[in-house]
């Protein structure tokens, strides 16, 4: 995936959260635990179960979070 850029503040909060909310709903729906969960290909870590990919989501978009706030403390140029 690659940024397509143009978007407002407003509508970055926007899809954030609604990522963030589906995400909730899928961990809310999960329902027990499996001792062999299937997993699923990560282009870059390979395979991860539903967890693996929870705590590869958490981090990236912590990553992103970041990015926005370096970008929003700046002035526009």
């Amino acid at each position: 995936m690659e940024p397509k850029g143009g978007l407002t503040r407003a509508q970055l909060l926007e899809r954030l959260e609604a990522v963030r909310q589906r995400l909730l709903l899928e961990v809310a729906e999960s329902g027990e635990r499996l001792s062999w969960p299937p997993t699923y290909a990560h282009p870059f870590f390979g395979e991860l179960t539903a967890l693996g990919w929870l705590q590869t989501l958490a981090y990236h978009e912590q990553h992103h979070l970041q990015q926005l706030r370096y970008r929003l403390s700046r002035p526009e140029s």
